[in-house]
């Protein structure tokens, strides 16, 4: 799992194709991703590998406008709001 005084940053916003999420220590064990739309419909989904720092997420898909991308490793969750230009 993260632990303690795990940053996590999705940029850029407003984001054309995709959105890169980082982080700054790795977790042992694979993370799941889902994009929500401000209805609270989810538009994508997806996994980051376990020993990950840095992924990129495809959202070239999704129309302009602003969404939430939702990380969850085990019991943690780490949520930031994004823009689709």
């Amino acid at each position: 799992t993260w632990g303690e005084g795990v940053f996590h940053h999705a940029f850029p916003s407003p984001a054309g194709e995709y959105v890169q999420v980082q982080w700054a220590k790795t977790s042992d064990t694979d993370s799941n991703w889902e994009i929500f739309d401000t209805a609270g419909r989810r538009v994508s989904s997806g996994v980051f590998p376990a020993e990950s720092t840095e992924v990129p997420v495809f959202v070239g898909d999704l129309q302009q406008g602003a969404y939430f991308l939702r990380i969850v490793s085990g019991q943690q969750t780490w949520t930031q709001a994004f823009v689709k230009q």
